[in-house]
C-alpha cells in the first residue's frame, strides 16, 4: 500500500506571511510537491474565508476542502483549535494514514505534532523559513521550508547568502551522519538509511530546501565529500577514506556511465557549471513584470473585487 497523507493547512498563517513577503501565493506548486510524497487521502485548509476569498478558487481547483472558522475576537485563533482536533480525530480513526502534514509556522502546533508521533505517525512540517518557530521545527520528523516547496528560492537575490549557508550546513550534516555510521561499522550505508540518520540529527534537512529534487541527485553532486557505491541498483555511501573490501571494490556508482541500459546523468560541479552556462533571458508577462517591480519597492497589488 502506498504512503497515505493527511494534509492540514493553517491558511491564515501562510496567507498573511505571503502577503507580508509580497509573494503571489499559488497552491499548485506546493500540491505538486506533496503528491510526490505519497497518496493524498485528506487535504483541508482552515481559515475565515470571508477574509481570504481571493484564494478560494485556487484551493478548490486543487481539491482542498475549505473549513470555515469565523474569527470571533482578536488574539484567539479558533482555526488552530479546530485543526488540531480534526488531526487527532483522523489519527485515531484512520489507521491506514501514515503521514500527517502540518502546514504552518505557528509553535502552537508543536504539542499536536508530538501527540501524532506518539500515535506512531510520521510528521512532515511545512512553513516559512523566517517566521516558523524552532519548537515546531524540532517537534516534526521532517521539516521543509515552504519557499523551497513553492520553488521561490533563487527568485530574490537576498536569498543567495542564506542558500549558500544552507548548502554548507547540509554538507557538514552529511559528514556527521556518515561518521555516526562509521562508528557503527556500517559503511557503506544505504542512501535511504543515511537520510533517516540525517533527519534524526536535523529535522530541517531536506534536499528540496537546498535546491534539489532528489536525495540521489544531491549525493551525486557531493562526490568531493563522499564515495558512492552501487548494489542491486541502489546507492550506498561511504566516506572518501573508506577502504572497500572485495565485495565493494568493483561496485562504484556509475555516475558517468550506463546502468541496466539507462543513462545516469553526470552531476556537474555547482559553482563551475553555473558560471559556464550563460543565463537564458525569460520573457515575463506584463503582470509578472509589475509583480517584480512591486516586490523591489516593497509594495503589493490588491484586487478590490475580491478583498
Amino acid at each position: 500500500m502506498s504512503n497515505q497523507l493527511a494534509i492540514f493547512m493553517d491558511f491564515e498563517n501562510i496567507a498573511l506571511w505571503a502577503e507580508q513577503e509580497f509573494l503571489d501565493f499559488e497552491l499548485t506548486p506546493l500540491m505538486s510537491y506533496l503528491q510526490q510524497r505519497g497518496s493524498v487521502a485528506i487535504m483541508r485548509a482552515y481559515g475565515d474565508w470571508s477574509r481570504f476569498s481571493r484564494y478560494r478558487e485556487d484551493l478548490m481547483n486543487n481539491a482542498v476542502d475549505l473549513l470555515q472558522v469565523f474569527s470571533v475576537r482578536a488574539g484567539k485563533n479558533r482555526a488552530d483549535i479546530r485543526m488540531a482536533l480534526d488531526a487527532l480525530e483522523i489519527a485515531i480513526q484512520r489507521h491506514q494514514i501514515d503521514t500527517f502534514v502540518i502546514i504552518s509556522g505557528d509553535s502552537d502546533f508543536g504539542p499536536l505534532v508530538t501527540k501524532l508521533r506518539e500515535y506512531g505517525k510520521y510528521t512532515l512540517g511545512i512553513g516559512p523559513r523566517d517566521v516558523t518557530h524552532p519548537l515546531l521545527v524540532r517537534a516534526c520528523d521532517e521539516f521543509v521550508y515552504i519557499e523551497a516547496a513553492l520553488g521561490e528560492f533563487g527568485v530574490d537575490d537576498a536569498l543567495s547568502e542564506t542558500a549558500a549557508a544552507d548548502q554548507e550546513a547540509a554538507r557538514q550534516l552529511l559528514l556527521k551522519a556518515l561518521r555516526v555510521h562509521e562508528q557503527r561499522d556500517d559503511l557503506p550505508v544505504l542512501a535511504a538509511k543515511l537520510k533517516q540518520t540525517m533527519l534524526l540529527l536535523e529535522p530541517t534537512f531536506n534536499e528540496v530546501n537546498i535546491g534539489h529534487t532528489q536525495f540521489k541527485e544531491w549525493l551525486e553532486r557531493s562526490t568531493d565529500l563522499v564515495t558512492l557505491y552501487a548494489r542491486e541498483n541502489q546507492i550506498y555511501v561511504a566516506l572518501p577514506d573508506f577502504e572497500p573490501g572485495p565485495e565493494w571494490e568493483a561496485r562504484p556508482w556509475p555516475s558517468s556511465s550506463h546502468a541496466n541500459g539507462q543513462a545516469i546523468r553526470t552531476a556537474p560541479a555547482l559553482a563551475s557549471a553555473a558560471a559556464a552556462e550563460p543565463a537564458v533571458p525569460v520573457k515575463l508577462s506584463l503582470r509578472q513584470q509589475y509583480n517584480q517591480i512591486f516586490t523591489r519597492l516593497k509594495m503589493t497589488s490588491v484586487d478590490f473585487a475580491t478583498r
